[in-house]
């Protein structure tokens, strides 16, 4: 994660594998993955293809996972869902990121 943070992103196939398996760090990875695409302009396009079922899930139920609050949780999406639109939204997809 913090090679990812830090704009290697030869970093992220390892670093899915890893979440992959870990259910309940999804939304967390998804925050850190978009964080870096937008700070150093990287193209995740893939990634969100692949976790979009996890990503509409997560916008839809906003409920508390694990450990954390429901507060924590609502938190984190929203603040991914600033990221992804600001990923989008700086990409040119305009429909996307509204």
């Amino acid at each position: 994660m913090n090679k990812l943070l830090a704009g290697d992103i030869g970093v992220l196939p390892d670093y899915l594998a890893y979440v992959t398996s870990k259910k309940n760090e999804v939304l967390t990875a998804l925050v850190n993955i978009i964080e870096a695409a937008n700070q150093y302009d990287f193209n995740v396009d893939d990634v969100l293809k692949r976790f979009e079922l996890e990503i509409q899930s997560l916008t839809e139920q906003q409920k508390s996972v694990g450990v954390y609050t429901q507060q924590f949780m609502s938190e984190r999406i929203a603040h991914f869902l600033q990221e992804l639109a600001n990923y989008y939204l700086r990409r040119g997809e305009y429909q996307e990121g509204q």
